[in-house]
């Protein structure tokens, strides 16, 4: 018998192992079922919100923007978070126009707006 065909039937008779191992009744099986639940106290907030203000003069705009963030940031720290959790995340002050695709746009005011962004949770100091 060749190497070659000697192979085949190795390979062949490795196919039909399982057959005649189950003919003979050996069954062999592993069953795993599982179930779990977790109920936890979240232990991180974190707080989106947005404050925009809009006036004719752009100092106006961005005092007014900053009196209620930081009338915000004051009822959040007495709620008990520290300076550095409450921080202002963005900010942006833009003109706005009455058309801004006309050859003559007119500036009717600003808008200033700030993403002030609270967090509370574990890995932050306060």
């Amino acid at each position: 018998m060749s190497l070659y065909k000697s192979m085949i039937m190795s390979v062949f008779a490795l196919f039909l192992l399982p057959l005649v191992a189950s003919a003979e009744g050996e069954t062999r099986q592993v069953t795993v079922t599982g179930r779990a639940e977790v109920r936890v106290v979240p232990d991180e907030v974190v707080l989106s919100i947005a404050v925009e203000t809009m006036n004719l003069e752009l100092n106006l705009a961005k005092e007014e923007n900053d009196r209620v963030v930081n009338a915000a940031f004051k009822a959040i720290k007495e709620m008990g978070l520290s300076a550095y959790q409450a921080k202002t995340d963005y900010m942006r002050i833009e003109p706005l126009y009455t058309n801004k695709r006309s050859s003559s746009p007119t500036l009717i005011g600003y808008t200033g707006e700030q993403l002030p962004c609270p967090h509370a949770g574990r890995g932050h100091p306060g």
